[in-house]
Order: structure tokens, then sequence, then C-alpha cells
């Protein structure tokens, strides 16, 4: 999937997640880390893999 896809692709998902992206840093946590999901830790401001339990 090209970057662009993946944005209009996270952009829509976006309105399943609000509380876990209602901020811009947390924006930018989602968006990055679902570009590289083989992450093994968390650097989000809270911490919470809300919106990757949500994925699974």
């Amino acid at each position: 999937m090209r970057v662009e896809e993946y944005e209009r692709h996270f952009t829509k998902m976006m309105r399943y997640a609000a509380n876990d992206t209602n901020t811009k840093e947390k924006k930018q946590f989602w968006f990055l880390y679902g570009l590289h999901p083989c992450k093994d830790h968390y650097s989000s401001p809270s911490d919470t893999p809300t919106m990757m339990m949500a994925r699974r």
C-alpha cells in the first residue's frame, strides 16, 4: 500500500477510534505505528495500545 492510500484509509478509520486520535500527537503516533506495525514498544504520550487492540 502506498503512503497516499494508507493516509486515506487512516483518515476514514479515525472515526472509529475518536478517543485515540483526538490530538495531533495521538494521530501522528498511530499513523506512524500503522506504517511500521512491527514496533516492539509504545512511545505515545499515554502509552495506550487501544487502537492496536481494536484492529485485532
